[in-house]
């Protein structure tokens, strides 16, 4: 079995919102303050497993860095913020767009009771992000109502493509969205059986 350990000193672990809490310990740097808040992967300085060599050198790049996987961004008070999964992001035209903001954005909508959005392969765009929606009550909110909405508050290549109506959105016990889920809805041409449909 191999283990890890983190290692960092006073600075990170005598953060006032950490008292009496136990953390792992780590390294935090900002090599480009002028990035900020542009979201990026989060990176970890990781020393390795304990008698495993080889799983350490398959984990961390050759400058002793564990990519994470994460997403996030630092704000000014010097706070990494994770907002979504490296392997979630849609990758529109070179563009990265994280799901977890569109869903943050749609789920303001006093319409729309639930939302999750995953990437659809688009042959000029690469991907393209399209939403699964569960209106609320009574709500008759069509896809173009949906879209506007959501361009009116992003740059364009956050854009919503497709609008799909479903009656549930799959999560796991904790609530996180099963995103694989729905992009096998997709692959499969949006199963009936769940009122799944696209309305303009």
């Amino acid at each position: 079995m191999a283990v890890g350990i983190l290692l960092t000193g006073s600075l990170v672990t005598n953060h006032p919102q950490l008292a009496n809490q136990f953390i792992m310990a780590a390294w935090l740097t900002v090599p480009e303050k002028d990035l900020r808040p542009e979201k990026k992967e989060v990176f970890l300085m990781f020393e390795g497993y304990l008698n495993d060599p080889e799983a350490t050198k398959n984990t961390i790049d050759k400058d002793g860095w564990l990519h994470t996987g994460d997403i996030g961004y630092v704000d000014d008070d010097d706070e990494i913020f994770i907002v979504d999964r490296l392997k979630e992001i849609i990758k529109y035209k070179g563009f990265q767009v994280p799901p977890a903001e569109l869903e943050a954005l749609l789920i303001t909508h006093p319409e729309i009771k639930d939302a999750a959005v995953v990437s659809m392969k688009d042959e000029l765009a690469g991907e393209v992000p399209v939403a699964f929606i569960i209106r609320t009550e009574d709500s008759e909110i069509s896809e173009d109502e949906i879209k506007q909405f959501v361009a009116k508050e992003v740059v364009f290549y956050k854009r919503i493509n497709k609008v799909f109506f479903t009656d549930s959105i799959p999560k796991n016990p904790s609530g996180k969205i099963l995103r694989k889920d729905l992009r096998a809805r997709l692959a499969a041409g949006i199963p009936s059986g769940d009122n799944t449909q696209s309305k303009n």
